[in-house]
């Protein structure tokens, strides 16, 4: 005997219409009569107050009605699976919140200064600009031979570490100042300058930021106590008609020193004037 026939049983033992039954547990007549005409099933909630009131166990009111019991196991499986597909979603919630706080802090915070001028041999290298001496330009020096060792991917990676993490952590010049750029190069022990030795090979990749254009050219340069010289000459960027057009420049520098060979890499941006419009 299934729930409606069981439920329609008490109901009629009883001498109660539809009416009087439903009244008893709060629901309409209507749904008193789809559950003994097996449309739907009350819910477990309404099973305890049946069993209570009328003094029959949960288990005589759900025994053999097969139906039913198959029911309430199919919809804890669903509600199972929706408790994990919420716990997943809240741990995917959760992860995407922790990348954006990461993203967040490490993208909008300007390279600290004890990552600004980075060795991984015996000599560094230091940026001179117009107006900042030393600059804030951001440096990385390797032995030649573990430089040309790296895989593109890795050299790729060093030469964004020395753009820096976000706009306006790499010094800028203005040409409309006929601006130069000094090299210097220390011994990471003592601090004290060291002479290049022979010709150093300085290739100079230009990023402009306005275009998307990229040129890479040989830079001419001069040799001034031990270091390397050079004036950005007005024809060494190409200015378009955009006022606010602009380069990102990055230098790769082979040198010599005592017999040993090094590359240095760091990175300045280049403006027309001081006088941009953002």
């Amino acid at each position: 005997m299934d729930i409606g026939a069981k439920i329609r049983e008490l109901r009629t033992e009883r001498g109660m219409s539809q009416e009087q039954f439903a009244n008893q547990f709060a629901v309409t007549r209507q749904t008193v009569s789809n559950w003994e005409n097996g449309k739907n099933y009350p819910d477990l909630s309404i099973l305890i107050q049946i069993s209570d009131a009328y003094g029959i166990t949960l288990d005589m009111l759900l025994k053999n009605d097969r139906d039913y019991i198959h029911g309430v196991d199919t919809s804890k499986k669903k509600a199972s699976r929706r408790k994990k597909i919420i716990l997943l979603l809240l741990l995917i919630l959760c992860g995407l919140v922790a990348l954006c706080a990461y993203v967040l802090t490490h993208t909008y915070v300007p390279t600290d200064n004890g990552q600004r001028i980075l060795s991984e041999t015996d000599m560094r290298m230091l940026v001179n600009l117009p107006g900042a001496t030393p600059s804030r330009a951001i440096t990385k020096t390797f032995d030649l031979d573990a430089f040309e060792r790296m895989s593109e991917r890795e050299r790729g990676a060093r030469e964004l570490e020395v753009l820096g993490q976000m706009e306006g952590d790499i010094p800028a010049v203005f040409m409309d100042q006929h601006p130069a750029v000094q090299l210097v190069f220390q011994d990471e022990s003592d601090y004290f300058n060291e002479r290049i030795q022979g010709n150093a090979k300085v290739t100079a990749k230009l990023y402009n930021l306005h275009t998307e254009e990229t040129t890479e050219k040989q830079v001419a340069a001069t040799y001034k106590n031990g270091g390397i010289y050079f004036a950005l000459e007005p024809d060494f960027v190409v200015f378009h008609e955009d006022p606010d057009e602009w380069y990102h420049c990055l230098l790769t520098v082979e040198y010599a020193i005592k017999g040993k060979e090094y590359v240095s890499l760091t990175a300045f941006s280049i403006f027309q004037d001081d006088e941009m419009t953002w």
